[in-house]
């Protein structure tokens, strides 16, 4: 598929994508994925720069409180 922009569109993408320090062409696959694609498909998309991989990883941790003891994790533990 190709899409021609209108000539202050086409400036405006240009203009971002300079600020944002990437392509005109990936801050449009960018902003394409963000608005049509739903989270769960979002999810499954891989990233593709440094800074992208490094966002999705972060992404995955989740603070869960406190961490149980190893001792509590021994299978020795588990069928008491």
């Amino acid at each position: 598929m190709t899409i021609s922009l209108p000539p202050d569109i086409e400036a405006a993408l240009v203009g971002q994508a300079r600020q944002q320090q990437t392509t005109p062409e990936d801050l449009a696959l960018k902003t394409l994925r963000e608005q049509f694609l739903s989270r769960d498909a979002q999810s499954r998309v891989l990233p593709r720069t440094h800074e992208e991989w490094l966002a999705f990883v972060q992404s995955l941790g989740r603070d869960c409180g406190v961490s149980p003891p190893d001792e509590a994790l021994a299978s020795e533990s588990l069928y008491d």
